[in-house]
């Protein structure tokens, strides 16, 4: 099997030849080829030089858009700081006046939106159905949270609701635009990414009743598409994984706190796993270090397939190639 079709097998719930990786990795690929993220969030062609290049020289198996920069909620509106991903003015200040203000986004034009697309269709051409391509989308509820504001956002999720469940509606239909666009660009993958879905930020009971069914909406749509989806979480989320498994995602990344003995056992067989080897174990162990913690891994999750390994969060750009190549290396030698 290469790459690509090693990835497809795990998530169509077949057995592989061995465990995939796909490490969560941005400005680190960019580090390896002496550009920084500020080098390359405008530029795709270095972006997806980057990106193959890593693939290549580590032997892992994927590459990724330019994800997680805010560049959807930019799009509808929010101003971020200047080359920054961060949001510095959300769109939504009151709800009466602002709401009409996002308009529906058109990938092609606004935003960093364009780029972004202009790089995957580059990764189509240059690694399609080698390696998997994977592309990046805010759940609902995280983007519905920057266009507000997270702390507003957080209150009027409590005394609010009717404006909140009206935002999430616009972001939802913004969100499938978007994510279709990607698909159609050439993405095989879309991660669909809610940290604000974690218990660490909401109750179960909250998530439920607002974050949920946008992001089951989400997923479904995509799906029609011919995308496999990864639904990625922050922080821990133990007690809403039965939600999650509802979602009807491909896949659940889960964060380094949930341990994944304990999610195999509540989400059972039926669908993939991806994570969790922790993002400063990457970082600051030794290569020794990340291949133990990688293989125990294994051992809770993946020993009848249906796993994916990879780090609990996006990897930084500090990490050093030594321990990259240990999880890679961990992956390529247990095979089923």
């Amino acid at each position: 099997m290469n790459s690509y079709q090693r990835v497809h097998a795990v998530l169509a719930g077949k057995v592989p030849d061995r465990v995939p990786c796909i490490p969560m990795i941005r400005e680190w690929a960019s580090k390896q080829v002496g550009l920084s993220l500020h080098d390359v969030i405008d530029n795709p062609q270095k972006y997806v030089y980057s990106q193959y290049f890593c693939t290549r020289e580590l032997g892992y198996d994927s590459v990724s858009d330019l994800n997680a920069v805010n560049a959807e909620v930019e799009a509808m509106g929010c101003v971020l700081k200047d080359k920054d991903i961060s949001v510095r003015t959300p769109v939504v200040d009151d709800y009466t006046e602002d709401l009409g203000k996002i308009h529906l986004v058109d990938p092609a034009k606004d935003g960093r939106l364009p780029v972004i697309i202009e790089g995957v269709k580059r990764l189509r051409e240059l690694c399609g159905g080698e390696k998997a391509i994977v592309g990046y989308v805010q759940a609902p509820f995280r983007a519905a949270a920057m266009v507000r504001g997270v702390e507003s956002f957080l209150k009027d999720c409590l005394r609010d609701r009717e404006n909140v469940l009206k935002l999430l509606e616009i972001v939802t239909c913004n969100q499938i635009i978007y994510g279709t666009s990607l698909a159609h660009a050439g993405a095989d993958i879309i991660e669909i990414s809610d940290p604000m879905s974690s218990g660490d930020v909401v109750l179960k009971k909250q998530y439920r009743e607002l974050g949920f069914s946008y992001s089951r909406q989400l997923v479904r749509v995509l799906k029609i598409t011919g995308v496999l989806i990864i639904h990625h979480a922050c922080g821990d989320t133990t007690d809403r994984l039965d939600l999650f498994k509802e979602l009807g995602a491909d896949a659940l990344s889960l964060d380094q706190v949930v341990d994944m003995g304990e999610a195999r056992k509540i989400v059972g067989d039926g669908i993939t796993l991806f994570g969790n080897v922790s993002p400063l174990t990457l970082l600051n162990g030794s290569a020794w270090e990340v291949k133990n913690e990688a293989e125990r891994c294994i051992e809770k999750a993946g020993k009848n397939g249906s796993y994916i390994l990879s780090s609990g969060c996006l990897i930084s750009a500090d990490t050093p190639i030594e321990n990259m190549r240990a999880m890679a290396d961990t992956a390529k030698a247990h095979s089923y």
